[in-house]
């Protein structure tokens, strides 16, 4: 940890140096006698941290704060350590950005035992920041965080924007530096108290975290919603746009409506029997079970044996007065059949059923894709699923969260340690070390970076957003979030499969038939 130590005694400077160093060696301390020094040393160089003196002749440390903070606008950790106790003093660096303010003792040992451990934490507590903001600044989803504003009786008023990430303005269209600070009816017009406002309210109030499906009419979009509260009267939302896929669902929807149908009638006699008096149309040319061939026949001309007592129970209960609805698969083909009474007799009774049958074969295929295709979904957008590691200059992995021991398929102790590249596709190989190297000497992010990665499932498509990490000025590895894209890239195929299927199917434009029943 590089400190840079400012004094106009001298004395100061070599006690201070000795006693920081031999208290912890962790601790790289360098000096100088004056703040416009300390200035230029700024310009040629990185430290994690300020000690300065406040009673300087020409800049006291205040001035110095100040420059530091507004003129170079750097907020390096920043430590007043002087011998001047005035509570107006410590009052004015705090408000100027210092983060401690120490005072100098009589003793110097038990003075830098203090002062070095307020570096050290003091440094650990910006890196951790540095991470955080690294991490939440290359999140591949929407994240906001908000405090909540309540009326005089304390119920969910509004909100105001308090951060958000690039993500958040990709997903939303709003940009960072109209709406910080902004109260959400402000900025979204329209915006529906009940559905939001009331939402996350509570969630403010009882630090119980929700998760919903939304439709925002400001922003004409579906956002699956993640809300938790870290602290009371304030709220965090990790979002995902959903619209597309509610799209999809609708014009899924909309799509069944025209499939053709098979009507028929089925008579009872007196012993209770079922015997077909009609069948005609495409489908019972199909299968061969038009009039001709199964009037007077039994239920079973129409139904295999394997599907008989399912069948039968649904017309007892048509025959009993009820409308019902069944689907049954006959040689290869789905079929989902609708039964109601038609007929009665002088008592009452229904002696006769009317059934309209439509092949959903595509149906059932494509309820099959969009399913999988929404299963798919939920598991790309499910923010735990992510995968957050941290890698050294040897490529070795320093850190990864759980979701990326859940990927890799290996608890976290076998993982830590092992090296990165193990895990890439040959082909990939190449192209991830260029990313890597060139994050390393431009220290920009890399973000988009797809690659391969050997899982106990196989070669899994990984989304990469990477930034590099720095420590006493110097390149020590880089933090990365990726996210498994392979469910999404079949949840694609599957759902141009599914409309080329539907498109494309037997029945997609032919019209419906009828068989008609009538008394023997």
């Amino acid at each position: 940890m590089k400190v840079l130590l400012v004094d106009d005694e001298t004395s100061i400077l070599d006690q201070g140096k000795i006693f920081l160093e031999k208290e912890d060696d962790k601790l790289d301390v360098e000096t100088t006698s004056s703040a416009e020094k300390a200035l230029e040393m700024l310009n040629n160089s990185r430290y994690d941290v300020i000690v300065s003196d406040y009673q300087m002749p020409e800049m006291d440390g205040l001035e110095f704060l100040k420059a530091v903070r507004e003129e170079r606008n750097s907020d390096v950790p920043f430590i007043l350590f002087t011998g001047k106790g005035r509570e107006e003093v410590a009052i004015d660096a705090l408000n100027l950005g210092a983060d401690r303010y120490l005072k100098k003792g009589d003793d110097p040992k038990p003075q830098y035992v203090v002062l070095a451990d307020a570096i050290v934490q003091e440094v650990e507590r910006s890196k951790s920041k540095e991470r955080y903001e690294t991490l939440f600044t290359n999140m591949p989803v929407g994240f906001s965080r908000h405090e909540m504003i309540f009326d005089d009786e304390g119920n969910p008023l509004d909100y105001r924007f308090l951060q958000v990430n690039e993500a958040f303005e990709e997903l939303t269209g709003l940009e960072r530096e109209e709406i910080i600070g902004e109260r959400a009816t402000e900025v979204l017009e329209d915006l529906s108290k009940e559905r939001w406002i009331d939402r996350v309210g509570e969630v403010a109030l009882t630090g119980d975290s929700i998760n919903f499906e939304e439709y925002s009419a400001p922003l004409d979009k579906w956002y699956k919603v993640n809300a938790y509260s870290q602290e009371k009267g304030y709220f965090t939302t990790v979002f995902y746009d959903i619209t597309e896929l509610k799209q999809v669902s609708k014009d899924f929807e909309e799509t069944l409506g025209g499939f053709p149908g098979h009507v028929f009638r089925v008579r009872r006699d007196e012993e209770g029997n079922f015997f077909v008096t009609l069948s005609e149309g495409q489908i019972a040319e199909k299968f061969d079970i038009t009039t001709e061939k199964v009037e007077g026949g039994g239920l079973s001309e129409l139904f295999p044996e394997d599907v008989s007592p399912k069948v039968f129970e649904h017309y007892e209960r048509a025959f009993s007065g009820e409308q019902t609805k069944f689907q049954v698969s006959i040689k290869g083909r789905w079929f989902e059949t609708e039964l109601r009474p038609y007929a009665e007799n002088g008592d009452g009774e229904v002696i006769e059923v009317i059934g309209h049958a439509s092949d959903i074969t595509e149906r059932k295929r494509a309820e099959e894709e969009l399913e999988e295709a929404r299963d798919d979904y939920r598991s790309i957008t499910n923010l735990t699923g992510d995968i957050i590691v941290q890698v050294d200059t040897e490529g070795r992995w320093t850190f990864l969260n759980d979701g990326a021991c859940e990927f890799w398929g290996k608890p976290k102790e076998e993982l830590i340690g092992s090296t990165f590249g193990d895990y890439l596709h040959p082909d990939d190989q190449e192209k991830t070390m260029d990313a890597v190297e060139n994050m390393m000497e431009s220290g920009e992010t890399v973000k988009g970076l797809v690659n391969r990665q050997k899982t106990p499932e196989g070669w899994r498509t990984v989304q990469w957003n990477g930034a590099p990490i720095f420590e006493d000025g110097e390149y020590i590895g880089f933090q990365a979030t990726g996210r498994d894209i392979t469910e999404r890239k079949k949840a694609e195929e599957n759902l141009k499969r599914y409309k080329k299927t539907v498109q494309s199917g037997p029945f997609s434009r032919r019209g419906g038939f009828s068989v008609f029943f009538s008394p023997a």
